[in-house]
């Protein structure tokens, strides 16, 4: 999937207890929809780095249920994974 837009904020750069980067930024594409982006490894530091709030990007991933289970109903907003 291929996602067109601008940050709606700086990336948020965090680091897992092992030492792996972890990025997510919030994109609000052309037709007004938002996008939760998650990034692993050198990709999220260089994004971290690079991007800032307005820049028009272009994404490419795929999408991922990033939720939990509540009872029986899966709690979610979609992130698109890179």
């Amino acid at each position: 999937m291929v996602v067109i837009g601008r940050l709606t904020e700086d990336p948020d750069l965090r680091y897992t207890t092992r030492g792996d980067a972890r990025g997510r930024f919030t994109m609000e594409t052309e037709h007004g929809g938002r996008v939760d982006v998650v990034l692993h490894g050198p990709l999220a530091v260089e994004a971290s780095d690079c991007l800032r709030r307005g820049a028009e990007i272009h994404v490419r991933g795929y999408i991922m249920a990033d939720g939990r289970l509540r009872g029986e109903r899966l709690m979610w907003p979609p992130a698109l994974q890179v």
